[in-house]
């Protein structure tokens, strides 16, 4: 029900040893199922982190790491938690509010 674009953070030299620092996109349209949490699943899963506001399932092959960034529509979110243990193949993932910047 959701396309998302999967970045993660890098710091290069240029030919100068200036530090370039971007979001790169690792995945673009990547198919995923998702949920806003809501206070009643909040009461029902103890494993819900406090920032956590979108809950997405994604294909494992994709490599996602806490700290990663998924773009939904125009906002960007900050990956909390990965969690591979719900699905074989699949990772459950859990976005907060991305204010790291460009």
């Amino acid at each position: 029900n959701a396309l998302l674009n999967h970045k993660r953070f890098s710091e290069l030299l240029d030919e100068n040893n200036h530090i370039i620092k971007a979001w790169d996109t690792l995945h673009s349209g990547v198919p995923a199922y998702g949920e806003i949490i809501t206070s009643r699943m909040r009461q029902e899963d103890p494993g819900l982190l406090d920032g956590a506001r979108y809950i997405f399932k994604v294909a494992k092959s994709l490599g996602v790491q806490v700290f990663d960034r998924m773009v939904h529509g125009d906002s960007a979110f900050e990956v909390l938690s990965v969690d591979d243990i719900a699905l074989p193949g699949v990772l459950r993932i859990q976005l907060g509010a991305d204010v790291r910047g460009e």
